[in-house]
């Protein structure tokens, strides 16, 4: 519940910064205003002038310089700003990742029994979105993931949980977490608006499943609810075409786990103190594709 209401303070906090831009004239004049577009013969924008909000534009050669995020403060309400710039409506792609669980991990009962189930917290994940941009800076959208990590100890000497006898056998683990989620994202562009500074905030579905083999083939699911948090970076190959630097965070436990051992299913629930932590950093690298300007 912390980290739901931290993603949403983080979300409120970008939503409340609304900076305001420049534009110097040639006669000295100073604009406090909204730069809604540029091209090379002229600038848009959209200023208060004695409480009534007016849109207009200059050109060029009327101008000295202008900056974006100039002013810390805005003087327009949001509704106000008639945006006549052109901008991608679209951003889809697939990214892959290097994952680590952040977890705590439960009491081993030694050291080589350590070493193997923390091989189980790292792995690779994959994942794709779609987004639909309804204004430059805000979109809404879908996203998909998927962690799979594995290990695997041969020879190993099992202690069985229900305290029977023990024995030498082999262990493996092959473990995949699927996140389906909704999202919402928000958006800045920098000047040369090839390249997007991007958060996303996702929640939504998490499914767990761990096939596993010691004495006999064992198969462990689950599901909960999960949030996920990117900060990534689009760097502008072309208009259409973007490389994406993200890092990620899931957020999410498990409750409860649906054990089948090949004849029966046993359900095995888990109080507060003792839930399966999901926690995982993703560092991504992927390919993003924009249209519908």
């Amino acid at each position: 519940m912390k980290k739901t209401l931290l993603i949403f303070t983080l979300i409120t906090c970008l939503l409340k910064v609304k900076a305001q831009d420049l534009i110097l004239t040639n006669t000295g004049d100073s604009i406090n205003c909204k730069i809604t577009k540029v091209e090379p013969e002229n600038v848009y924008f959209t200023f208060n002038r004695d409480n009534q909000i007016r849109s207009t534009l200059i050109n060029t050669t009327q101008l000295k310089e202008y900056k974006f995020n100039f002013y810390k403060s805005t003087l327009l309400p949001a509704n106000k700003v008639f945006n006549n710039k052109e901008y991608s409506h679209w951003r889809y792609g697939f990214n892959i990742a290097y994952g680590y669980q952040t977890a705590k991990s439960g009491a081993y009962k030694n050291s080589i029994e350590k070493d193997y189930y923390n091989g189980l917290r790292s792995g690779f994940s994959f994942g794709a979105d779609v987004t639909y941009f309804i204004q430059e800076a805000y979109g809404i959208g879908f996203k998909y993931n998927r962690f799979l990590t594995s290990n695997t100890l041969n020879n190993a000497t099992l202690i069985p949980n229900n305290g029977g006898p023990s024995f030498i056998g082999n262990l493996s683990n092959d473990i995949n977490i699927n996140f389906i989620a909704p999202c919402f994202s928000i958006r800045g562009i920098p000047k040369n608006e090839k390249n997007a500074l991007i958060m996303n905030v996702a929640l939504g579905y998490v499914g767990y499943r761990n096939n596993e083999i010691s004495d006999k083939k064992y198969e462990a699911t689950s599901s909960s609810f999960g949030a996920m948090l990117d900060f990534g970076y689009d760097v502008g190959l072309s208009k259409s075409t973007a490389l994406n630097f993200q890092l990620s965070y899931l957020a999410s436990t498990l409750s409860y786990m649906d054990v089948y051992d090949g004849t029966k299913t046993e359900r095995r629930t888990f109080d507060k103190n003792s839930l399966i932590g999901l926690g995982r950093i993703d560092v991504c690298v992927g390919l993003k594709f924009r249209s519908g300007k």
